[in-house]
């Protein structure tokens, strides 16, 4: 069948030309004396919304994985911080003791 729009010749078959053109469900289209009706698809409305469900379903899934990784990671590089600062510390308060000179006890 041939295009409306770009005067492409399409299989029967086709549901949307090359040029973007949709043909509409059940209209005819005539080519050169021949008539195309184009057969709208057979699609369950049940299971379209059964797989809507389920992406659904799927992405809730993978966000709820994601914050389990993502607040795993936070608490292991804030746990790595508060190791090191007090390592830190012990140093510093080392440091300071050896510097410091004794006091005569009275």
């Amino acid at each position: 069948m041939m295009c409306p729009s770009c005067k492409l010749e399409n299989p029967l078959s086709a549901m949307m030309c090359d040029c973007g053109y949709r043909f509409v469900p059940g209209s005819e289209i005539s080519n050169g004396g021949l008539t195309a009706h184009a057969v709208p698809l057979q699609v369950d409305p049940g299971s379209l919304y059964l797989r809507s469900i389920a992406a659904s379903v799927d992405s809730i899934r993978k966000m709820i994985l994601f914050w389990i990784v993502a607040s795993i990671a936070a608490g292991v590089v804030w746990g790595l911080i508060v190791v090191y600062q007090g390592a830190k510390q012990q140093e510093i308060m080392k440091t300071l003791q050896d510097r410091e000179p004794e006091r005569p006890r009275r």
